[in-house]
């Protein structure tokens, strides 16, 4: 009988029993909700959608820790979750990408008025351009 080496216990997971609330901070001092897909209302319940998990926004951190701060935010989250997917071989979230700019300090901003789970971030173009898939995304 072969015995084994190591035991690992399986972990709780996340999105069902502890989910992790993040909250940003927009240009303009509005705090934003932020969820796998991005921002969610602010009377709506992060308990009923999964976490966000906190592999994926270091790695937008890691993209993020070679990118140029620029102001005013122009471009897209869920174009540069795109981007950096390119350069990372792998999917991230949207929300990841929010949370990871947030806390790398880029600005963020958000219209009042403007409906979806997006936010601008102030990044120069020229960090874009070097993993932009070409797929279209303005």
């Amino acid at each position: 009988m072969e015995r084994n080496r190591c035991y690992v216990p399986s972990m709780p997971r996340l999105h069902a029993t502890n989910p992790v609330h993040h909250t940003v901070i927009t240009n303009d001092q509005r705090s934003l909700k932020i969820i796998a897909s991005g921002i969610i209302a602010p009377d709506s319940s992060e308990d009923e959608h999964p976490a966000i998990p906190r592999k994926q926004i270091d790695l937008c951190l890691q993209w993020l820790s070679r990118a140029t701060v620029a102001s005013p935010p122009q471009f897209s989250s869920f174009w540069v979750k795109h981007v950096i997917e390119n350069w990372a071989g792998q999917e991230i979230s949207n929300g990841a990408l929010i949370v990871a700019a947030f806390e790398a300090g880029f600005e963020l901003s958000k219209p009042k008025d403007e409906e979806g789970s997006n936010v601008s971030i102030g990044l120069e173009s020229t960090d874009l351009r070097e993993f932009d898939c070409g797929c279209g995304h303005p």
